[in-house]
């Protein structure tokens, strides 16, 4: 699961459970 969200917002995804920092990076 985390391969995946790595190479678009490894942080973002940590911060951003719900996937908001993925799709509406600030």
């Amino acid at each position: 699961m985390a391969g995946r969200v790595v190479p678009r917002a490894p942080h973002g995804a940590q911060r951003h459970p719900v996937g908001a920092g993925e799709r509406n990076p600030p």
